[in-house]
């Protein structure tokens, strides 16, 4: 299944924090997730990742079943994805069903928007290609910020999925003036 990066809190009442810095990523493939992902196993619940991505060059990665970077959360089954993505550049990676870069809620037993608190800052987003031209899904992702950063040249003029509630957006330079 891949993830060069893979969080993984296998029992209950577990966290994960992690600090990645200065480094490239590239040139992984997967099924699912190629760069990063959390996961949950079946019925574990009051698990947190906190990851930190700092000023890394994360290229040529391939998933086609899912993002190539995906935060994930429940607050409803206490699974709560945190982190930041700062200084980070987002090349020619391609994600066959989803987005490239991923922040998503789940709904499920009641979950909401707190499932999700990622910052992403000073980061650029230039010749990937995500499905329907989607390079950044936000979904239910009110406490995820996007500040200061570039969304160009990745053959869309939708490269910004939000649904659910809104997520906060700020001094951001989105192709096709999206906002």
């Amino acid at each position: 299944r891949g993830g060069a990066v893979y969080a993984n809190p296998y029992t209950s009442a577990t966290s994960v924090v992690a600090k990645i810095s200065n480094c490239i990523i590239e040139k992984n493939t997967s099924s699912l997730s190629a760069v990063y992902a959390t996961f949950t196993p079946c019925g574990v619940t009051n698990l947190s990742n906190d990851v930190d991505f700092e000023n890394c060059v994360v290229r040529d990665n391939y998933s086609s079943t899912n993002s190539a970077f995906l935060f994930g959360g429940s607050s409803g089954y206490q699974i709560y994805s945190k982190g930041s993505l700062v200084g980070c550049l987002f090349y020619n990676n391609t994600s066959g069903a989803s987005s490239v870069l991923n922040l998503t809620t789940s709904t499920s037993n009641g979950g909401g928007a707190a499932g999700i608190d990622v910052d992403v800052i000073n980061c650029t987003f230039a010749s990937n290609t995500g499905l329907d031209g989607n390079v950044i899904t936000m979904a239910r992702a009110s406490n995820a910020t996007f500040v200061n950063s570039i969304i160009y040249e990745n053959g869309s003029t939708t490269p910004l999925l939000v649904t659910g509630t809104a997520s906060t957006i700020t001094n951001c330079f989105i192709e096709g003036g999206q906002e």
